[in-house]
């Protein structure tokens, strides 16, 4: 099954821009959220 920034948005209950910016490594989001984007995307895959 392919991981998409919407599964992993829906499951932290934030938005599929700021998971997006996180994968691609862009500004605007904390450190503390990018963990939890990358933790939960390791978790999913």
């Amino acid at each position: 099954m392919k991981i998409t920034a919407k599964m992993i948005a829906d499951e932290l209950g934030i938005s599929t821009a700021t998971v997006d910016r996180v994968l691609n490594n862009r500004n605007g989001v904390s450190r503390k959220m990018s963990f939890k984007v990358k933790e939960k995307a390791k978790e999913i895959s």
